[in-house]
């Protein structure tokens, strides 16, 4: 009830401030209300909304302004303000103007320091301009961001494209760094929600760049902006790039003594991809020397891909899971993908009803691991169509929520998973040629960009429990190779399946 009071006596302030400027009498005609009720409103009396609206109706009046105090008092002051700035853009040409009249050959003679001082005073005023420019544009620009971040939080499409065009216009007047560089990573923002998930990847390779050469020091927040670039890289199945950029940050940082705890975090996230790419024997290595060094939230929230490592090596087997907390979410989300290794629907079945009871089921982050499983088990002992059903709704209302990444590898992760539900409702025919199709898909993906471990795991063990045919020795053949070269690289989690083999 105070605010409330609060902004009444803030209104009636601003509608004086307003009538200073004017008369009662012709606020009174302009906006047909009687005298007596403007005096009533200007000496505290209760102001209708009716009578705000026609302020801004008849006198232009900012309905932010006459409400909550923002922005200019008139609407007529944004275009007063772009005229001042077109002016200072005319200023600016006349000035290169005078400047470009003036002939090198001018500068040698009786005349020289004339001409010199011609052209000081020339970039003087040259100078004076790009001030007031920026000067101008600054809080345009400041605004305009403040606007698109909104947009771009709110989900709004063409809002934020008209925004995120207006202060790419802007910026060329501004010298502000620290808005410029806000406008980079909202730009890249943007293209990561609605655009070119590429353009948005240089965009935050440009910002971070910017951000590393306009500081002398390497800080805190140089380690903050790595780290979320890497997670960005991973998350999007760039683990080559990931492990670069976390080596690289790994050398910088080493010889910081205040920042020698990141050292051994950006050590965790170049070995986790390390774990990735083929690298588990040094991966595992690290993980065992670094991450007890860490920090204890980095620690905790890490600890999971040291528990992958693990199983990846073999150092903890499958169907060990009795020994483990699932009912935490984090090992939940570790351990799920791992089983299905096992490709046993009866022990699927027996893993999930035990999850099922556990507070697993209310995070929505786990769904993903959850209701493929889910439906594997189902297409076996339940019906494979209603399996399907729910698995296509599943993921057809993750992409609404805009939870799965746009790109190929989001998208052969999913048909991996269907072609294992193909293959489990005894499908073969379907899930072989979905399987084939996959392989050529796998093969073709753009440089730099990577199938996960785990998925590769399940798309060759469905090339290997399929029924063979002439056509699909080459699947077989691969999946054969596939998993005894991982094996002979220490990820012995596949052994069992260079047997089957």
């Amino acid at each position: 009830m105070a605010a409330a009071v609060d902004d009444d006596v803030a209104i009636v302030a601003r509608i004086n401030e307003f009538i200073e400027r004017h008369t009662q009498a012709d606020v009174a005609r302009r906006t047909g209300t009687p005298t007596t009720s403007i005096w009533r409103y200007v000496n505290g009396g209760k102001v209708p909304a009716s009578f705000c609206a026609k302020l801004v109706r008849e006198m232009n009046v900012n309905p932010a302004w006459i409400l909550v105090g923002e922005g200019a008092p008139s609407l007529l002051d944004a275009p007063r303000e772009t005229s001042a700035m077109a002016g200072s853009i005319l200023d600016l040409a006349t000035t290169l103007n005078a400047v470009g009249k003036l002939k090198l050959g001018s500068l040698v003679g009786k005349d020289h320091l004339k001409t010199v001082r011609e052209l000081h005073n020339a970039l003087d005023a040259y100078d004076k301009v790009k001030h007031d420019l920026n000067e101008r544009s600054r809080g345009a620009l400041g605004d305009v961001l403040t606007r698109l971040r909104g947009a771009l939080e709110s989900g709004g499409r063409q809002t934020a494209s008209s925004l995120l065009q207006a202060a790419k216009q802007l910026s060329r007047l501004c010298l502000d760094e620290a808005l410029l560089q806000e406008l980079a990573v909202l730009e890249g923002r943007y293209e990561f929600e609605f655009g070119d998930f590429d353009r948005a990847l240089d965009l935050e390779r440009h910002a971070l760049a910017q951000y590393m050469t306009s500081r002398r020091e390497l800080d805190d927040a140089f380690v903050t902006n790595v780290h979320a670039f890497v997670i960005t890289l991973r998350r999007h199945h760039r683990y080559r790039e990931a492990l670069r950029m976390a080596r690289v940050a790994a050398d910088l940082v080493e010889d910081h003594a205040s920042l020698h705890w990141a050292f051994h975090e950006f050590s965790v996230l170049a070995a986790t991809s390390e774990t990735s790419l083929g690298g588990i024997r040094a991966g595992l290595s690290r993980l065992n020397e670094h991450l007890p060094l860490c920090r204890d939230e980095f620690r905790r929230l890490w600890s999971g891909a040291h528990i992958a490592a693990q199983l990846y090596a073999g150092v903890i087997p499958l169907r060990e899971d009795a020994a483990l907390p699932l009912a935490t979410g984090q090992l939940a989300g570790i351990y799920l993908p791992f089983a299905r290794l096992t490709d046993d629907p009866t022990y699927l079945g027996k893993l999930y009803k035990r999850i099922e009871k556990s507070d697993v089921m209310d995070d929505a982050s786990f769904q993903r691991h959850l209701v493929p499983i889910a439906c594997l088990v189902e297409a076996v002992t339940g019906s494979y169509r209603s399996a399907l059903k729910t698995f296509d709704r599943f993921w057809d209302d993750q992409r609404s929520q805009g939870r799965v990444p746009r790109n190929d590898v989001a998208e052969a992760m999913i048909d991996i998973d269907r072609a294992t539900l193909l293959r489990y409702g005894g499908r073969g025919t379907e899930a072989r040629t979905l399987c084939q199709h996959l392989s050529q898909r796998i093969s073709n993906l753009p440089s730099g960009v990577e199938v996960p471990l785990l998925h590769l795991a399940y798309h060759h063990i469905n090339a290997l429990k399929l029924p063979s045919t002439k056509s699909f020795q080459s699947e077989r053949s691969a999946a054969t190779a596939f998993f005894r070269e991982r094996v002979n690289k220490g990820y012995l989690v596949f052994r069992s399946l260079t047997a089957s083999a």
